[in-house]
């Protein structure tokens, strides 16, 4: 049995873990396109919506694949769905309107694209606001950049990252 066959297998009984420690055993620069869709179906079905690391580690190992899938159904619904469960839904819905056009009626794909239309006219986030403002500070305790507040509260600098998450008397957040 070979490898994607076993992953298959494991797929039916809803082994995703064993599929994800499997593939990720194996350089990126020597799988399968068919492998990294393995891959990327496990971490979309092995993770729960707060679980976000899950659906960014599948949109990492995608990106390698883009060119040779950038019109499968398949490809496209999986990227929809992870960038959809990062509360990206405006990145998410044109990978689902590029699946549908590829497998036109498929109704998953159509009830993603509602749920994306519907997130997108008044957005509900799968994960608190307080972890999301924690993650971008995190970022710009990195050094990943951020916006200061305009009323100098120092919200956005390094100096005013561990305060973002407190009251602003300004913003309320």
């Amino acid at each position: 049995m070979t490898l994607l066959e076993q992953c298959q297998a494991w797929h039916n009984h809803g082994d995703y873990e064993k599929i994800i420690a499997a593939i990720e055993e194996i350089p990126a620069a020597e799988r399968t396109p068919e492998l990294d869709g393995e891959l990327a179906r496990a971490y979309n079905n092995v993770a729960q919506p707060s679980e976000w690391w899950y659906f960014q580690r599948r949109l990492t190992s995608s990106h390698r694949t883009q060119r040779d899938s950038a019109d499968d159904h398949v490809w496209n619904f999986r990227m929809g769905y992870a960038y959809y469960y990062l509360d990206q839904e405006n990145r998410a819905l044109p990978y689902f309107e590029t699946a549908l056009a590829a497998l036109p009626g498929d109704e998953d794909t159509e009830q993603m694209i509602e749920d994306c239309r519907r997130g997108l006219s008044l957005p509900l986030f799968s994960r608190p606001f307080r972890i999301r403002v924690q993650g971008g500070m995190a970022r710009v305790l990195r050094g990943g950049g951020g916006a200061a507040c305009a009323d100098g509260c120092g919200i956005g600098s390094r100096r005013g990252a561990h305060r973002a998450v407190q009251l602003c008397a300004a913003h309320r957040l």
